[in-house]
This record gives structure tokens, C-alpha cells and sequence, in this order.
């Protein structure tokens, strides 16, 4: 309950970049591990990336220790964000492989989970090529639905064992109703916006639903609405439609409630997808349908080895029409015109807003060294 809490509170609280937000934020997360971990004495299976977060915690100490670090109160700020993340990753996976909740996988509920888990890693996939343009990962919502995201397509389950399915869907489906949320509000707060986020209280010039800066809204979105694709293509993929006899019984699926879960995500996965181009962030509109390309690829390619590409296809394709005529409802001509601004021009000169990103791309060789050097 205190981690589906987290994922509802954490955009919604201005996605929680405020120092109190983060401090109450980092206590929920350690409750929430003694709780799910430490309490019932839950084994947490082995895992990569357990050992990368060791070795960087370890690092970072040693950085703050020796007074390597330049900021040390910013160092241990975000050490301790991190720390926050890394309890929440090792409670995720271990209550996938909690024996509550595990049952046999059949082959057909396995290819639905292998979908589902690759929505997951698509997210991921999706906020980091986003991160390398505009930075994204110091946000805590946006950083907190990565963790969960990368342990529920990495930790238990994903090479085929047993694992707790009941909690996998749940979060799976809390992720999907709160994109689906902040999309909405997002949505009535472009065409309602008096200066304040939430109609009352902050101000800010130019929100994008409780996010202040656009990026970081498109970069939460592109974290939850993979997922939502996902669920839509892994109820298709095993629907019945197919397998019915005649147009008759073909037409009464519509009204069955196989359908009505398929066309649900379908509309989910239209609203949250229109907002990505509904932000204007150029960085986020790019990492997102890169993403989508390879991701919906994949996918195609696996369901043509099993004879399903057809019924896919059709599927992506009234996707992309439905996504598309919502953009326009929406209006494009603020993010059309965002992409006008980009020019080879700019880039030489170093001009417009791109001029700190340069300037920091300019220098990774410099801070690449500073790395090993500490």
C-alpha cells in the first residue's frame, strides 16, 4: 500500500521536488522496505544492478568522506534520493519473488507478462535517451517510476520463473491509472490555466500538469504510457476475436468484457500519448517515438513468428490514427512550431536555449576524466 501511495503521491506533489517532499519521500521509502523486507524476513533474489547501486553508493560515500565532492551538501542530498530509489527497487523484486501470489505460468499468460515487461523497459529505454538531451533522472516521480519500472522488467519473472503475478499487475495497473490521471488533469489545465498549477496555491508561469518545466512532464508520460501500449497489444494478443467463427460472433466480441479491457487501454494509451506531443518538448516527442519504433518492432516481429502480425498491425494501426486525430484536437501548432526552432545554424553559434547542453556535451571529456581520477 505505501509504495502504490508513492507512485499517486510523488507526480502529483509537484513531483515531489520540494526538500520536504523528498525528506517525507525517503522516510515513506524506508518504511515501506522494512515493512515489505526486513519485517517478514523476504529473500531478495540476486539481481545486476543490486550490485552497480552498491558500487556507487560506495563511490559516492567515499566522494564525501575524502571532500572530493564539490557541493557535499547536494552529494549527500541526492545520495540519499538514491538510497530512497534503491530501497524501493530491492522491495519490488522481492516481492515478485514472494511466494505469495506465485502461481505456474502457462505459455499464453507468459507471452501476455513478456509484453507487458518489455512496455516496462521501453519506458526506460525511452527517459534515458530524453535524460542525454534534457536531464530528467534528478526529478523524484520521474526517478522513482524508473526504478519500478527497470525491477519489473528485470527481477523476477523475466527469464520465465514462477513470480507474484497478482503484485506485478498491481502495479502495472496503479502506473497506468496515474498517467492516465496527470494526462487528464494536463489536459484540462491547458484549457483552464489561471497561473496557479492546481488552479490554487503555486503559481509558475508555464506548467504542464503538477510539473513545472514541460520536459519533465513528457518524461514522466513517456515513462507510463509504453505501458498502456503494452496492455492494450497483450489483451489483443490473446483475445479470443480471432478464434470466433463468423461475423456475427466476431461482432458480439465487441461486447464482451475481453473487448471492453482492450478498447480501455486502447483509449488510455491515445490520451497519454497525445500529451507527450501536447508538452513540446522536442527531446521528449524524439525519445518517445524512437522508442515506440523499436519497441512496436520488436513486438511485430514476435507476433508474426506466431502468426498473430495481422491482428497487431490493425491494432497499431487504429492506435496511431486515434493518437494522431487527438494531437490535432489538442492543437499541434506549439509543438510544430518548437521544432522549427531547431537549425543547423543555432547549433554552430551555439545560440538559443541549447547553449548550456552544448557547452556540457562540450566538456564530457573533462568531467569523464574527473570521474576516473575519483
Amino acid at each position: 500500500m505505501i509504495l502504490i501511495f508513492l507512485l499517486v503521491a510523488a507526480p502529483v506533489a509537484y513531483a515531489s521536488v520540494h526538500d520536504f517532499t523528498v525528506f517525507v519521500f525517503a522516510i515513506l521509502c524506508a518504511v515501506n522496505f522494512y515493512l515489505t523486507v526486513i519485517l517478514p524476513k523476504q529473500k531478495i533474489p540476486r539481481n545486476l544492478f543490486i550490485i552497480l547501486g552498491l558500487i556507487f553508493i560506495a563511490v559516492v560515500c567515499l566522494q564525501l568522506a575524502c571532500g572530493l565532492s564539490v557541493y557535499p551538501w547536494d552529494t549527500a542530498f541526492d545520495l540519499i534520493k538514491f538510497i530512497s530509489y534503491a530501497l524501493v527497487f530491492l522491495a519490488v523484486i522481492a516481492r515478485l519473488g514472494g511466494t505469495q501470489g506465485r502461481k505456474s505460468t502457462s505459455t499464453t499468460r507468459r507471452s501476455t507478462q513478456n509484453i507487458l515487461r518489455l512496455g516496462c523497459l521501453s519506458g526506460c529505454l525511452s527517459i534515458f535517451f530524453h535524460s542525454i538531451y534534457d536531464f530528467n533522472s534528478h526529478i523524484p516521480a520521474n526517478a522513482l517510476y524508473f526504478t519500478v519500472l527497470l525491477a519489473l522488467a528485470c527481477g523476477p519473472g523475466s527469464r520465465g520463473e514462477d513470480y507474484n503475478r497478482v503484485f506485478f499487475k498491481r502495479i502495472t495497473d496503479t502506473i497506468i491509472w496515474t498517467g492516465l490521471g496527470i494526462a487528464v488533469f494536463a489536459i484540462v489545465q491547458k484549457f483552464s490555466f489561471n497561473g496557479h498549477i492546481f488552479w490554487i496555491g503555486i503559481e509558475a508561469p508555464e506548467p504542464v500538469g503538477p510539473y513545472y518545466n514541460y520536459d519533465h512532464f513528457a518524461g514522466f508520460m513517456e515513462l507510463c504510457t509504453p505501458l498502456a501500449i503494452a496492455s492494450a497489444i497483450a489483451n489483443i494478443d490473446r483475445a479470443s476475436f480471432s478464434r470466433r467463427e463468423g461475423w456475427v460472433q466476431k461482432v458480439l466480441w465487441f461486447s464482451t468484457s475481453e473487448a471492453n479491457q482492450t478498447l480501455r487501454y486502447i483509449f488510455f494509451a491515445m490520451i497519454m500519448a497525445a500529451t507527450v506531443f501536447m508538452s513540446t518538448s522536442r527531446g521528449g516527442i524524439m525519445s518517445f517515438c524512437i522508442t515506440q519504433v523499436i519497441f512496436l518492432s520488436v513486438i511485430i516481429f514476435k507476433a508474426a513468428q506466431r502468426k498473430r502480425g495481422q491482428r497487431i498491425l490493425f491494432l497499431l494501426g487504429i492506435m496511431t490514427i486515434l493518437i494522431a486525430i487527438f494531437v490535432v484536437w489538442l492543437g499541434p501548432e506549439e509543438f510544430l512550431e518548437r521544432f522549427k526552432l531547431i537549425s543547423i545554424q543555432k547549433i554552430v553559434k551555439m545560440e538559443g536555449p541549447d547553449n548550456v547542453r552544448l557547452m556540457f556535451y562540450r566538456k564530457r571529456r573533462y568531467v569523464a576524466g574527473l570521474v576516473w581520477y575519483i
